[in-house]
């Protein structure tokens, strides 16, 4: 659900930027446009998607804008 309500606009079915698509496990798990792996199961330290909702960098935060990610989310 977190997915769907934040990130699927720009990352779902009908575009995908930075090469990132989040609609199948196996979509979500490849690496992105970077080179980076976007999400790394068990190591979140690792993942792309975690790095870029949890920075501060406004160029290369997720979501890009509107609110940010709640602690809960």
């Amino acid at each position: 659900p977190i997915l769907r309500e934040h990130c699927l606009r720009c990352h779902g079915p009908e575009k995908r930027k930075g090469g990132l698509l989040l609609t199948t496990r196996k979509d979500a798990l490849a690496p992105a446009e970077s080179g980076r792996a976007s999400i790394v199961p068990g190591d979140p330290k690792a993942s792309e998607l975690m790095r870029r909702v949890l920075t501060e960098d406004k160029n290369e935060r997720m979501p890009p804008s509107g609110a940010r990610l709640s602690a809960e989310q």
